[in-house]
């Protein structure tokens, strides 16, 4: 399946002003709800697999 046609609908309905207050940048406020979404799922998901990298490099440190 084609990533750029794949899309999910999702309730963001409690998680809105979270959302949109998540960074004091008046550049954040321009994005539309869906980019920010985007951009803090791509930052997580880049944490966690730099979190699980460093662990497993840790685990062949030991």
């Amino acid at each position: 399946m084609d990533m750029a046609q794949e899309r999910t609908s999702i309730d963001l309905s409690e998680l809105r002003e979270r959302i949109e207050n998540a960074r004091p940048d008046p550049l954040w406020k321009e994005l539309s709800l869906s980019k920010k979404v985007r951009i803090l799922l791509i930052e997580r998901l880049e944490q966690i697999e730099q979190q699980k990298t460093s662990s497993t490099q840790d685990k062949g440190n030991a």
